[in-house]
């Protein structure tokens, strides 16, 4: 039975082929003898002089937004291909699927493609040949000055595309997708969730205009709309009677935490540099930017799911206290000072009263209604979102799912 035919290979740029089969093949994983994913099934020949020669390093499936293009993959080089020269491209041994079997003898598709010529400037001359005495290319009867020529002339072709796309690493939407992250990074991005390289590029180009809008109404929505794609309803209260807020809305302890030390590992206490809001038995999650001190576990995201490990807190003594395992548990053992900058992030669920008496006449609100409801997730992007996006004088925010109160 034969294989599957390689219908179309075509440069998107220097560095990039996308090839098109006849039908669905395997993609699997790239370590598979007969998978399209595999990049050492993959061999390039040059048909014509000069041409660098090119070794594919990887293959990618291909997607158009959340969709996967089965037909299709791409082929990341080694090296920039020569400008207009021929290339014969073969894949061998990928199996493609007839049904729900794969066809057991692959066959050994090839197609033709010619190098990716960059664009250039319009009226730029930069022809070597052209620059060389009249005569010494009349007297050139065996072409050896025409092909070193060729040779020089390909690689300041290359060079020349270099020096006119280096801009591009500024520009969101065309540098490179390593860049992306320092580009955010420049922009004071808050909003630290696992991002595509295409979010990324949509991120950059509103997170000025989130910054602009901060503290306003349309911008939580505008936020709001953009991370979790819900519509949000805005409404501000204020009271003059007393109110229960959770203890994680106080003292810094919410979204963004209270960062620790150990400087003592032995005393097993973590120190905090403010005044400690915690209550003995409060559940705890501790993130750091390096290594938590051992034996701690960080909560963290592994891809895009949020994995929570607690603690709880025992012997409160001024702005220090210890961690136990589990509620009413023996005291962690800790051993070392970990390195980087640790935090800790109270996960009570109990109230405390603000109001009348209690420091203030006036409490300041929103609450935020949705018209979706959020996974675990998402609820906790879209509180992260709520903390940068609240107005500085919001104390206290509520959050309501479908008409249902979600938080506190």
């Amino acid at each position: 039975m034969p294989g599957p035919t390689l219908v179309e290979a075509l440069p998107l740029d220097g560095l990039t082929i996308r090839v098109t089969w006849s039908g669905t093949v395997k993609a699997t994983t790239a370590t598979d003898p007969d998978d399209a994913l595999n990049p050492n099934l993959y061999t390039i020949a040059a048909l014509t002089a000069p041409a660098m020669p090119l070794t594919v390093v990887s293959v990618a499936a291909v997607y158009v937004g959340t969709f996967l293009v089965p037909e299709q993959f791409d082929l990341t080089l080694d090296y920039d291909q020569s400008p207009d020269a021929s290339y014969e491209l073969t894949a061998t041994g990928v199996s493609e699927y007839v049904g729900t079997f794969l066809v057991p003898t692959p066959g050994v598709p090839v197609a033709l493609f010619t190098g990716y010529r960059p664009p250039r400037p319009i009226g730029r001359r930069f022809d070597l040949l052209t620059m060389l005495p009249e005569r010494s290319v009349a007297d050139d009867a065996t072409d050896d000055l025409h092909n070193f020529i060729a040779c020089l002339q390909d690689l300041l072709d290359l060079a020349l595309y270099r020096i006119d796309t280096f801009p591009n690493i500024w520009d969101y939407d065309l540098c490179p997708a390593e860049y992306l992250d320092a580009i955010l990074y420049g922009l004071g991005n808050p909003f630290l969730f696992v991002l595509t390289d295409v979010d990324k590029r949509r991120l950059a180009s509103v997170l000025v205009a989130i910054y602009k809008q901060k503290g306003t109404e349309v911008g939580i929505q505008n936020a709001i709309r953009f991370f979790l794609g819900v519509e949000a309803t805005i409404v501000c209260v204020a009271r003059d009677d007393t109110w229960e807020i959770p203890l994680d809305r106080l003292g810094g302890t919410d979204a963004t935490g209270q960062a620790f030390t150990v400087p003592l590992p032995g005393n097993d206490r973590l120190v905090l540099g403010a005044d400690c809001y915690f209550d003995d038995d409060d559940p705890v999650e501790l993130t750091t930017t390096g290594t938590l001190p051992a034996p701690l576990v960080a909560s963290e995201y592994v891809g895009t799911t949020w994995v929570s490990t607690l603690y709880y807190v025992r012997d409160i003594s001024g702005a220090t206290f210890k961690l136990a395992d589990t509620s009413g548990g023996d005291v962690v053992d800790i051993t070392d000072a970990g390195l980087g900058v640790h935090t800790v992030f109270n996960r009570d669920p109990g109230t405390c009263y603000v109001g009348p008496g209690y420091d203030t006449d006036w409490l300041f609100g929103i609450e935020v209604y949705l018209d979706g409801a959020l996974t675990d997730d998402e609820r906790k992007k879209c509180l992260l979102i709520l903390d940068y996006t609240r107005p500085v004088n919001v104390s206290v925010v509520g959050l309501y799912e479908v008409g249902v109160k979600t938080w506190p």
